[in-house]
């Protein structure tokens, strides 16, 4: 359809000639939407203060079939996000937050479960959820969402079962029993393995302060690899926030 009416989630905002901008969104019902805004950059309209990353917006959108770029005609803030930019730590994360879902999630279709999970995560952070164990969550859920997760119970060789931590493949990350791990492997032990799972049965306000850092390593490998692109955001939250 040329023109619909969704909530939304940013995920960019970049500057567009003198006072407009274009917006990256999730949005609920219609997935991944790039287009511009008018008059963002202005400072009179509420659209201003309705672009940070991770706000929640209503907007209506009209593109052409052949358009690249589509055109937001109208856009109310929802749930704003600037309350983030107080907190260092929180910020950064967000960053990286929208930048693994601007990656990783389907362009040209719908992509409710995405949508859910950015909703549910920038809850969290606004309500004072701890920032590391949100985007590993995020990173977590991406991979899964994505079908790329591999097994973390059971070998991804042979299908033992995997008690308590993990070897890992050292050109792949796979989970692996000892029995099949080739030289070189690495290790998770317990109680990051502990919390990569439990991680996917529980919603992200169960989550722990911080998640073990043999879990963080893990995921940041496995995201890294499948994004085939830098991640910027995510570096910068490893070398500069997260409590370090």
């Amino acid at each position: 359809m040329p023109e619909f009416s969704d909530d939304a989630i940013v995920l960019d905002a970049i500057p567009y000639r003198d006072r407009h901008q274009i917006l990256s969104v999730l949005t609920r019902e219609h997935g991944l939407v790039r287009g511009v805004l008018r008059g963002a950059r202005s400072g009179k309209t509420p659209a201003a203060a309705a672009t940070q990353v991770l706000s929640t917006i209503r907007t209506t959108v009209w593109q052409k079939p052949s358009a690249e770029l589509a055109t937001f005609r109208a856009v109310e803030p929802v749930r704003p996000s600037y309350p983030l930019a107080r907190d260092f730590d929180r910020s950064a994360a967000a960053a990286a937050v929208a930048e693994l879902l601007l990656t990783f999630c389907p362009a040209g279709e719908p992509a409710p479960r995405h949508y859910r999970l950015a909703d549910a995560v920038t809850s969290e952070l606004l309500g004072g959820g701890g920032p590391p164990s949100l985007l590993a969550y995020t990173e977590l859920w991406i991979l899964q969402l994505g079908g790329v997760l591999p097994a973390l119970d059971t070998c991804n060789a042979c299908g033992t079962e995997l008690v308590e931590g993990f070897r890992t493949h050292p050109a792949e990350g796979l989970p692996l029993c000892p029995d099949c791990a080739p030289p070189g492997a690495g290790r998770v032990d317990r109680a990051p393995a502990e919390f990569l799972r439990r991680a996917l049965r529980i919603p992200p306000d169960e989550l722990p302060p911080a998640p073990p850092g043999g879990a963080v390593r893990w995921l940041d490998r496995r995201v890294r690899d499948e994004a085939h692109r830098p991640l910027k955001a995510l570096d910068f939250f490893r070398r500069h926030a997260g409590g370090r």
